[in-house]
């Protein structure tokens, strides 16, 4: 059975950090991936007060209505800030049973374009990694390390650890 990453831009974005953000996924994972036409921008999980997107929020509307089949993974990317109830912001959120994942590049935007690649491709690597069914992992050297600051991105090599590589064949969601 072959699984699709399918990316789709929520919003205006830039084509190279969604092909950026395939080729991180892709390198780690081994899946296919397609760049998908563009959502809405989306105000369903805008909270005004908080100037923020809940991102489960968009996690469980794309798991419900982006995936064409049931091995399909999909992966929304836009230009908003991202929070989740418990905290402040998160760079992004995936759930393995809704096989779906989002990131929010407001936070981890930075002028320099070869360093915002990197930041990019190893935020994929970890969404990914969450739509599969992983979760954060406790070795900061793992790609599956939940991002704490956006300058930790550039310094992952979209690896996992033993452990996250175990349980991935173990999980045998791909």
């Amino acid at each position: 059975m072959n699984v699709t990453l399918r990316i789709v831009p929520m919003g205006t974005v830039e084509r190279g950090l969604l092909e950026a953000a395939a080729l991180g996924a892709t390198t780690a994972y081994e899946l296919e991936t397609s760049v998908e036409p563009g959502l809405a921008e989306p105000k369903y999980a805008f909270n005004p007060g908080r100037n923020q997107y809940n991102a489960s929020s968009i996690v469980r509307k794309l798991g419900q209505n982006h995936r064409p089949t049931a091995s399909d993974l999909v992966l929304a990317i836009g230009e908003i800030d991202l929070f989740d109830p418990d905290v402040d912001f998160v760079y992004g959120d995936g759930d393995g049973l809704l096989r779906a994942a989002v990131m929010g590049l407001d936070r981890i935007r930075v002028a320099d374009d070869e360093r915002l690649t990197k930041r990019v491709m190893a935020l994929a690597v970890w969404a990914v990694g969450l739509a599969l069914g992983l979760r954060d992992c406790e070795d900061a050297r793992c790609s599956m390390a939940a991002p704490r600051i956006p300058d930790e991105l550039e310094r992952r090599n979209g690896v996992l650890c033993a452990q996250c590589r175990a349980l991935l064949a173990k999980g045998g969601q791909l």
